[in-house]
C-alpha cells in the first residue's frame, strides 16, 4: 500500500511539473494532465506489480457409473430387457443428471467403451471390471450401479472384492432368480498320458441341485464304447458325488473319454449332462536315474520335477550300482561326481546315452576333469555364489517358460573354466552383479552324445523361486522336461513342432501353436508358417498365417463353430508340414447358469455397506441416490493469487492514454 501511495504522489508531481509549469492554457492543459497522470500511475502500478486473491467456487458432482454386464448369460436368463429399461430410466432422469456425472460402461471379460449395449460376451469377469473402474475413476467420488446376474466365469471372486472408500457400489440383480433342479458333470480328472496296456484312473464329480431324492445312471465311454456304468444316488438336499474307475489303455493314440449322466424330468439345462476329455496313450516311458553319493535336497527336487511329466520315471542309485541295472536307462543324472564315478562315465561313453552332470562344493574336480572331455576347471577349494543370466540366443529348444528372473544364486566352486568342445549356453554366470562370459548351465551334442552341465548346487531353490514368480511349478517343470527330451532324443531333432489340444471345451480356448527351427536347429523367427483348417462333414476351409509371439507361432481359432477339424501346419519354402485333428465341443459356459446368483450379490453388497436392488426397484434406488447425503455434490473453493501484470488491458490503458495525449498535443500544435 505504501508503494502505491508513493506511486500516486510521484505521478501527481511529474504531471504537475510537466503541465502546470508550461505555457499551455485552458481546458486542454487539464485533459493532457489527466491523460499523463493515468499513463504514469498505471506504469508505476505495473512496475510495483501488486497481487490480489481471486476466489473460485466449484460444485463437484460425483460420477454415477452405470456398469452393465454384457455377457450372454444375461440374455439366456431373460434379463436383457430389464437391463435396458433400468439403464434408460437412469440415463433419462433429469434429477440424476443434475446431481451426477452419468457415465455408462459395458463389460464382459474386461471393461469396454462401447456405445451400444449388446449381450453377446462369452466370458464374465466382474472383479476385473470393478478393478478397471477403480483405475479410471479412482481419484474421484463415484457411485457404481452394477447391473449383472452375479454369474462370473473368469477371474477372482468379486464377492470378496472391496472397493475404495470414495466409491459406493449398488448392485442390481438381473435375470431369473428362480432356482431350478439340475444335475450335471462339473469336473473330470484324468492324466494327460497313459501307457499302453496299463490301466489309468478317471475321476468325475457330479453335482445335483434339487430338493427331491434321485437315482441316475452314469455311463463312461472310451472312443464311443461303453466301458463303465454305475448309479448315482442323491438325497433330497442336493450336493456333490464323485465316481472313480480304472480304464484299460489297449491301443496307442488319442482317446476320447465321455461321461454322461441321465437327465432329470423337465431338466432345463442338459448341456452339462455330458462332458468329454481326451488322453494320449503312449507305448514307452523314459527311464532316468540320478547317481550320487550324497543326500541333498536337489536330488528330491529333480525327481519331483522330472516326474511331473508322467512319461518319465526317475530312480536314485549309488555309483557302485551293478552296471547291468543301467542297461535300460535313457538318461543318467550325475550329481557332484567323485572318483567312484569313473565306471559310470565309461558306461555312458560306451552306450552313448544322454547325461546331465551337476557339480557343487562336494565335487571332486581332479577326477571330473579326467572323466569328461568338454571342459576343465581349476580346483581352488573355495565356493562362490553364482547367479544365472539367461542366454536369449539359445535355440536348441524353447526357453520361453524359463525366465531365471529373481532366481537365487547357486553354490559353485571358485576357479578358472576352460571349454574344450562346442557348447550351447542356457545361462551365463553372474557374480556380484556382473555377467561373466563363463557358462553356468550349458549343453553339448558331440560325437553323437548329448550332455548337459550345471556348475552349481542348490537348484532346488530355483524351483521354489519359479513357484513364487508364477504361482505354479509348471514353467520350471516344463523346462526340465524339455531338457530331458533333448538328452533322451538320439534321433534327428524335429524342426517343426506343433502344440494343440485334441479337445477344446468351447471355441474360446481353441488355438494352435508351433515352433520352427532352421537347419542348425536354431529357432527361426523369420519363417512363414501357414495353417489350413478343414471341417469334417462341411465345406468349411480356412487358411491363415501363424503370428510370432514370444518365440512361438500361434493361430487363434476362437471364432470357429463347434465341430471336428483336420489341420495342416506348413512352413513356406521348406517343404515341412505337420497334420493333426481337434474337436471343438458345443459348449457355452455362459449358458450353464440356471439362475441369477442374487445371494452372492447380497453378500457383496453387505461387505461393502451397500444394498442389493432388483429392476422393479429402480425408483427406490433413484430416491436413495437423490436423498442420501453421501451422494450430494461437494462445494469446493479455490483461491488464486493473481498478479496485476497478468491483465493485458492494463497495459492497453497505458498505451491508449499516451496515444490520446500525443494526438491532442498534435491537434493543438503543441508538438
Amino acid at each position: 500500500m505504501i508503494l502505491l501511495i508513493i506511486a500516486f504522489l510521484l505521478s501527481v508531481a511529474l504531471t504537475w511539473f510537466q503541465y502546470f509549469h508550461s505555457t499551455t492554457k485552458g481546458n486542454v492543459k487539464i485533459w493532457l494532465a489527466a491523460l499523463r497522470f493515468v499513463a504514469l500511475f498505471s506504469l508505476f502500478i505495473l512496475l510495483i506489480n501488486p497481487k490480489y486473491e481471486k476466489e473460485r467456487i466449484l460444485l463437484e458432482k460425483q460420477n454415477l457409473i452405470l456398469a452393465v454386464d454384457g455377457s450372454k448369460s444375461i440374455d439366456f436368463l431373460k434379463g436383457s430387457e430389464a437391463a435396458l429399461e433400468v439403464l434408460a430410466k437412469l440415463q433419462n432422469n433429469t434429477d440424476l443428471s443434475d446431481r451426477f456425472n452419468i457415465k455408462t460402461h459395458l463389460f464382459g471379460g474386461s471393461l469396454l467403451n462401447q456405445d451400444s449395449i449388446v449381450f453377446d460376451k462369452r466370458i464374465t469377469n466382474i472383479s476385473k471390471a470393478l478393478g478397471s473402474l477403480n483405475e479410471v475413476y479412482g481419484n474421484e467420488q463415484n457411485v457404481v450401479i452394477l447391473l449383472t446376474d452375479g454369474n462370473q466365469t473368469l477371474g477372482n471372486d468379486f464377492e470378496f472384492q472391496s472397493v475404495n472408500d470414495n466409491t459406493s457400489v449398488l448392485p442390481v440383480a438381473l435375470g431369473d432368480t428362480t432356482q431350478y433342479e439340475d444335475i450335471g458333470v462339473t469336473r473330470i480328472n484324468v492324466n494327460k498320458y497313459a501307457f499302453l496296456q496299463n490301466e489309468f484312473p478317471v475321476e468325475a464329480t457330479f453335482v445335483h441341485n434339487g430338493k427331491k431324492p434321485i437315482k441316475k445312471a452314469v455311463r463312461v465311454y472310451l472312443d464311443d464304447t461303453l466301458v463303465h456304468r454305475e448309479t448315482l444316488e442323491f438325497a433330497g438336499d442336493g450336493g456333490a458325488k464323485t465316481i472313480k474307475t480304472l480304464l484299460k489303455a489297449s491301443s496307442v493314440g488319442v482317446k476320447r473319454i465321455k461321461l454322461e449322466v441321465a437327465a432329470l424330468t423337465n431338466e432345463r439345462n442338459k448341456a452339462n449332462n455330458t462332458k468329454l476329455v481326451a488322453i494320449e496313450v503312449i507305448d514307452e516311458k523314459t527311464q532316468i536315474s540320478i547317481v550320487s553319493n550324497l543326500n541333498h535336497p536337489d536330488i528330491g527336487m529333480l525327481k519331483k520335477s522330472i516326474e511331473a511329466n508322467e512319461q518319465r520315471s526317475v530312480g536314485i542309485l549309488r555309483p557302485s550300482v551293478d552296471l547291468k541295472e543301467l542297461d535300460d536307462k535313457d538318461i543318467l543324472i550325475l550329481y557332484q561326481p567323485d572318483a567312484s564315478f569313473k565306471r559310470i562315465y565309461d558306461f555312458i561313453e560306451n552306450k552313448g546315452i544322454g547325461s546331465f552332470t551337476i557339480t557343487g562344493t562336494k565335487t571332486d574336480w581332479n577326477s571330473l576333469n579326467t572323466f569328461n572331455t568338454v571342459f576343465t576347471k581349476e580346483d581352488l577349494d573355495q565356493s562362490e555364489d553364482v547367479i544365472p543370466s539367461k542366454n536369449n540366443a539359445f535355440g536348441l529348444f524353447d526357453l520361453a517358460t524359463m525366465s531365471f528372473t529373481d532366481f537365487p544364486p547357486l553354490q559353485s566352486s571358485f576357479g578358472d573354466l576352460l571349454i574344450t568342445r562346442p557348447v550351447d549356453i542356457i545361462a551365463y554366470q553372474g557374480v556380484k552383479g556382473i555377467t561373466l562370459s563363463d557358462p553356468l548351465f550349458f549343453v553339448t551334442n558331440t560325437d553323437n552324445r548329448k550332455q548337459a552341465f550345471l556348475l552349481g548346487e542348490d537348484i532346488w531353490k530355483w524351483r521354489v523361486q519359479a513357484y513364487r514368480n508364477d504361482r505354479s511349478f509348471e514353467n520350471f517343470d516344463t523346462f526340465m522336461g524339455k531338457l530331458m527330451l533333448f538328452l533322451s532324443d538320439s534321433e534327428k531333432k524335429e524342426r517343426l513342432v506343433v502344440q494343440y489340444n485334441a479337445i477344446y471345451e468351447g471355441a474360446a480356448e481353441a488355438g494352435i501353436s508351433a515352433s520352427y527351427f532352421d537347419r542348425s536347429y536354431n529357432f527361426d523367427a523369420n519363417a512363414t508358417l501357414r495353417l489350413v483348417v478343414k471341417s469334417r462333414g462341411t465345406d468349411f476351409e480356412r487358411e491363415v498365417p501363424m503370428l510370432l509371439s514370444n518365440n512361438t507361432y500361434k493361430a487363434d481359432l476362437s471364432d470357429l463353430d463347434a465341430g471336428t477339424f483336420d489341420f495342416t501346419v506348413r512352413v513356406e519354402g521348406e517343404g515341412l508340414s505337420k497334420k493333426g485333428q481337434f474337436q471343438i465341443l458345443e459348449f457355452d459356459l455362459e449358458e450353464q447358469f440356471l439362475a441369477a446368483d442374487y445371494r452372492k450379490l447380497e453378500r457383496f453388497a453387505l461387505r461393502n455397506n451397500s444394498e442389493l436392488f432388483y429392476p422393479e426397484e429402480t425408483e427406490k434406488m433413484t430416491t436413495l441416490l437423490l436423498d442420501d447425503n453421501r451422494y450430494v455434490p461437494i462445494q469446493k473453493s479455490s483461491k488464486n493469487v493473481v498478479p496485476l501484470i497478468d491483465f493485458r488491458w492494463f497495459l492497453g490503458l497505458i498505451v491508449l492514454s499516451l496515444a490520446t495525449e500525443w494526438l491532442v498535443r498534435k491537434y493543438n500544435g503543441l508538438i
